[in-house]
């Protein structure tokens, strides 16, 4: 029975840290979604129109 409460215990550290993973990279991809509609090749293209 030790045995058994001691793998849970392992198995809810690990499912917390892949949930941690799994958050960090989905605010990560967020960040660098919003960086590149703010900051794209579009926004280079209407820049170049503009100075014309």
């Amino acid at each position: 029975m030790h045995r058994f409460i001691l793998r849970a215990k392992e198995l809810k550290n690990m499912f917390e840290n892949i949930l941690i993973g799994v958050f960090a990279v989905i605010i990560f991809g967020g960040a660098v979604a919003a960086w590149w509609i703010e900051n794209g090749p579009e926004k280079k293209d209407k820049d170049e129109k503009r100075e014309k």
